[in-house]
Parts: C-alpha cells; sequence; structure tokens
C-alpha cells in the first residue's frame, strides 16, 4: 500500500483537466483542448523517449557482454575458495554512493583527470569527454553493471556441471554444448539482468545530469523538469511518468522478443550445420556462412577459456574499481584543484570534518537512515514471513515487493512525493523518513523471503512435540534462523538509505541536506578535493557496515 497509493494518486493526477501553469510549464505550448497524454508525445518528448531507449539499450547490451563472462568465470572456473571473495569484490561498488561514484568519473574524464594528462603527456591536445554522450554512457555501464553480473552469477552457480559434461559426451563440440546447454540453462538470470539494466537505464536522471548537465536530456530528466523544474506542471509530470514507465516495459518486451527471435535462429543455424542439413529459409548451407559461424562460435568459445576469462574479470574489477582509487587518490591532493598534484595532505579532511554543513548533513543522513530502517526492518520482517506462509494472493503480494527495483527511480520519486503532498507530510523530517521507509521495506521483506525460503517446517513440529509453545518456537526455532536475514536485509536498507538523492531531493524539507544532496550540490560546481574527502569517509563508513554485518553473519553460523 505504501507504493500502489502513491501510484493510484498520481494517475489520478494524471488525467486532471490543464490549467494555466501547464501552458507556461510546457516546452511547446499546446491547445488547452490537448490533454496530458496527447502533449507527453508532443516531437520534443518523443525525441527523448527514443534517446532514452537506445542509450538503455546500448548500456545492456554492454553490461551483458562484459557480464556474462565474468560471471561465467565467478560461477564455473574460479577456484571455489575465491568465489565468495571476487562476488564481494563485484558487489561493493554497489554498495557506495550512485552520487560519489559518478563524480569520480567526472574527475577522470574531466580537464586535469588522468586520461587528460596522459593525452598531454604525449603531446596530444586537451581531453574533456564530460558533457558528451560517451560520459553518460560510459558511467551507466559502470553503475549498472554490478546489477548485471549478480543475477546471471545466481543463475550459474545452481547450473547442474553434469549436464554439460553430458552433452561432451555425447559428441558435442564445447562451443555447441556452450550454445545448446549453458546459455539455455541461464537464460533466467540474463533475462533479469537485462530487466534491471534497462529499466535502471532508461529512467536514469542522476547520472545523465551529472555527466552532461542537462545537453543529453534522458525519460528522467523530462519528467523532473515538470516537477523541480523553473515552472513546475506537477499533473502533466504524473501523465509524463505513465508514459515512460508503459513504454519501457512495452520497449523492454519488445527488445526481449526480437532478442529471442534472433537466438532461436542463430541456434537452428548451429543444429542444422552440426546435423549436417540444408535449409531454404536460413542459408546454412552457403559454405560462406557455415564458416563464419563456425569461427564465431570458435571465437565466443575461445573467451570463454581459463585464461582469457581470468584476464577479462580482472580487468572489469580494474574498471569497476578504478573511479574509486582515483576519488581516494586525490583527496590527499595538496592542490585546490585537480588539474594538478601538488603532493600529499590531510588537510581536506581536517577541512571536510570542520565544515559545519558537513556534520550538519552527516547528522541528517544519519537520522533519516536509522528511522527508515528501523522501520523497514520492522515491517519487511512481517511481510516476508506472511509470504513465506503462502497465504491467498502471496504470489500477486510478492510480485509487488518488486514496484521498487521495476519502475524509474524518478517516477517513485514522484510518486512518494505525491502521497506526501495529499497526507500532508511535505517538508518535514518525519515524510522523508516514511518515504525512505516506503522503498526500503521491500528490499527487507525480499531478503527475508529468501531466507525463509528453504526453511525446514519438521524443526518447528520438533519443537512443538518436545511442549514448546507457539511463542518459544519462534525465538527459539525460527527468529535465529532468520536472523542472518533480517540483518543482511537491514544493512541493504541502511544503505540504500543513505545513499539514495533522488528521492530525498523530491520530498526533503526546504534547506535540508544530507550528505549525497550536498556532494550532488558541490559536485554541480565542480568536483574539489574536499568533495573527495567526504566521498572517501563515506566510502569507509559503507565498508565498516558491510564488514560489520559480514562478521555478525559468520558469528552466527
Amino acid at each position: 500500500m505504501l507504493l500502489l497509493a502513491p501510484l493510484g494518486l498520481m494517475l489520478k493526477d494524471s488525467f486532471r483537466p490543464l490549467g494555466e501553469e501547464d501552458e507556461v510549464a510546457d516546452l511547446v505550448v499546446v491547445g488547452e483542448s490537448q490533454t496530458h497524454y496527447q502533449a507527453a508525445f508532443r516531437p520534443s518528448a518523443r525525441t527523448i523517449y527514443w534517446r532514452s531507449f537506445w542509450v538503455a539499450t546500448l548500456t545492456t547490451a554492454i553490461t551483458l557482454a562484459i557480464g556474462y563472462p565474468v560471471a561465467y568465470y565467478v560461477a564455473m572456473i574460479a577456484p571455489r575458495r575465491w568465489r565468495s571473495l571476487l562476488l564481494i569484490a563485484v558487489a561493493v561498488p554497489f554498495w557506495t554512493s550512485l552520487v560519489i561514484r559518478t563524480s569520480a568519473w567526472k574527475l577522470i574524464l574531466g580537464t586535469g583527470g588522468p586520461i587528460d594528462l596522459l593525452n598531454k603527456w604525449m603531446g596530444g591536445e586537451g581531453f574533456d569527454w564530460n558533457n558528451t554522450p560517451t560520459a553518460v554512457i560510459l558511467s551507466l555501464v559502470y553503475c549498472e553493471l554490478p546489477f548485471m553480473i549478480l543475477p546471471l552469477y545466481a543463475s550459474m552457480e545452481k547450473l547442474d556441471r553434469t549436464l554439460v559434461q553430458a552433452a561432451n559426451d555425447l559428441g558435442a563440440a564445447p562451443r555447441h554444448a556452450l550454445w545448446r546447454v549453458t546459455i539455455p540453462l541461464t537464460r533466467p538470470g540474463i533475462l533479469a539482468g537485462c530487466a534491471i539494466v534497462y529499466i535502471g537505464s532508461a529512467g536514469q536522471y542522476v547520472i545523465a545530469e551529472l555527466m552532461a548537465g542537462g545537453k543529453f536530456p534522458l525519460a528522467g530528466w523530462l519528467i523532473n523538469s515538470y516537477f523541480l523544474g523553473d515552472s513546475p506542471s506537477p499533473n502533466r509530470g504524473a501523465a509524463i511518468s505513465f508514459v515512460v514507465m508503459g513504454l519501457v516495459l512495452a520497449s523492454m518486451v519488445g527488445l526481449f522478443a526480437g532478442v529471442a527471435a534472433v537466438a532461436w535462429c542463430v541456434a537452428r543455424m548451429i543444429r542444422m550445420i552440426a546435423e549436417g542439413r540444408e535449409s531454404k529459409v536460413i542459408p546454412v548451407n552457403d559454405t560462406g556462412t557455415r564458416r563464419g559461424l563456425h569461427a564465431l562460435l570458435a571465437r565466443i568459445h575461445r573467451i570463454l577459456q581459463h585464461r582469457t576469462l581470468s584476464s577479462v574479470t580482472g580487468l572489469t574489477l580494474f574498471f569497476l574499481y578504478l573511479p574509486i582509487l582515483m576519488l581516494i587518490l586525490f583527496s590527499f591532493n595538496a592542490s585546490s584543484g585537480q588539474a594538478v598534484w601538488k603532493g600529499f595532505t590531510l588537510k581536506w579532511y581536517s577541512a571536510a570534518l570542520a565544515n559545519e554543513e558537513v556534520r550538519t548533513a552527516i547528522g541528517h543522513t544519519l537520522s533519516v537512515a536509522a528511522g527508515s530502517t528501523l522501520i523497514a526492518t520492522i515491517v519487511g520482517t512481517l511481510a516476508g514471513l506472511a509470504l513465506a506462509k503462502k497465504f491467498p494472493g502471496w504470489r500477486v503480494t510478492g510480485a509487488l515487493l518488486y514496484v521498487p527495483v521495476v519502475i524509474p527511480e524518478i517516477v517513485l520519486a514522484v510518486a512518494l512525493l505525491t502521497i506526501l503532498i495529499a497526507l500532508r507530510w511535505i517538508n518535514t523530517q518525519g515524510g522523508l523518513i516514511i518515504a525512505h521507509a516506503a522503498f526500503c521495506t521491500s528490499y527487507v521483506a525480499i531478503v527475508v523471503r529468501a531466507r525463509l525460503a528453504g526453511f525446514d517446517r519438521t524443526l518447528e513440529e520438533a519443537a512443538r512435540d518436545l511442549g514448546a509453545g507457539r511463542l518459544g518456537v519462534f525465538w527459539r526455532v525460527k527468529f535465529p534462523l532468520m536472523l542472518p536475514g533480517i540483518v543482511s536485509g537491514a544493512i541493504l536498507a541502511m544503505t540504500v538509505s543513505v545513499d539514495d538523492y533522488l528521492v530525498t531531493s523530491y520530498v526533503r524539507p526546504a534547506g535540508y541536506e544530507t550528505l549525497p544532496t550536498y556532494i550532488y550540490g558541490k559536485v554541480h560546481s565542480g568536483v574539489t578535493p574536499e568533495v573527495n574527502a567526504i566521498s572517501t569517509l563515506m566510502l569507509l563508513a559503507t565498508a565498516v557496515i558491510i564488514a560489520a554485518g559480514y562478521w555478525l553473519m559468520r558469528e552466527r553460523r
């Protein structure tokens, strides 16, 4: 209800009549006879939709091309003792602030960054990729890559390796076993990763705004312009939000259908080549086509070999950690700018800690995170317990838990703003905490539900047979088994709350700064060593939280 009610109010607002504010807020003046939905498809808006979808498609393709070999190596080839460490190494960047990671790329790609300095050292001219489509796409790939690797790993880790061995024993070449056994069995992970990355990229606002400054607007920018722009029009923004959601889901289904059709054709061609059959529709009888397909399959199979995969995994980890390492390094730069390294210093850390605005932002961040995590942990744990019992309608309720994941974040922010206005909780710290709890609750419930999925019910029955009451069974049997999931969900909820910028920027009181909003404002005026120092301290705090949770779970085991 915390998420469905806001979406219902948004839908109602989107059908309200046009007012004067809608006419002056529109980028292109429209007639009064047009509805908000008709105006949402004007030419300028269609251009932004198209740009958002091809950017999302390209980002999804790149992350899949990089993520599949990495996940394959971690799940199938890497020594068992290294798999958990590699998986944590892939996931750690996800636990760091989106604003921090994006600001680090501004440092790398901008004037005075390492690429610019290297280019000048080699005799070239100045290098600055900031405010370009390339910078936006590169940052999107960087931020979305863990969301592709993790579902792929989860799918591959459960793969029955004897099926691949059986295919090889029956005479299938390794490259044929890859296409006809491994990839079809990992299709759920491929679809899940592609869906998460595509939706997250299509509705992106923060990355596009930081890396291009409005010069490369995506769908998120269009929605934001109607709520926080110079001439706001919330009703028009609500209509565009639903249009974006519909187009994102429709285009994703169409994209997946097209990819599935191509995959089917490729699989059929491979099968015909292996069986020596000919086709009038698919030209596999052509000698050049046969050689080309054999060469392509052989090349893909060579990529999925031990040495190549280990190199790809190493380069991917370097790509994931390069911005973080550069940000930490330049936080010790004695120069007040980024262009020249002038020696080692700690003055920016002391300046950041002495800054009253920073201390206030830290206090606000921790208070909001603590309150929202407490609410989300309680409600999410109860929801996970209820879903584990499979009550009538549990499938629909379980699917609704994924609403924060399957809708663009800016739409979520707009929906929460709508419900807080209706409840008159806007511009209050309590309203901000409730908004954070609304989307954090889903994360806790999903983790707790997953923890209880394999729960052995005979343990409860045995406890009851030994005389334990219902409360005793819960506290002495079920709760200890749930605790690692509750702790993991609480840590995830706190991290998401601490990291959040977009929802906070929509529902916070005027002048109320958290660390992400403070850093975002500073990054817009230029990345400085003080901002790098603040970001490094946030990274350190996140690492401490993750390490503490990991230690607690190990102790419970």
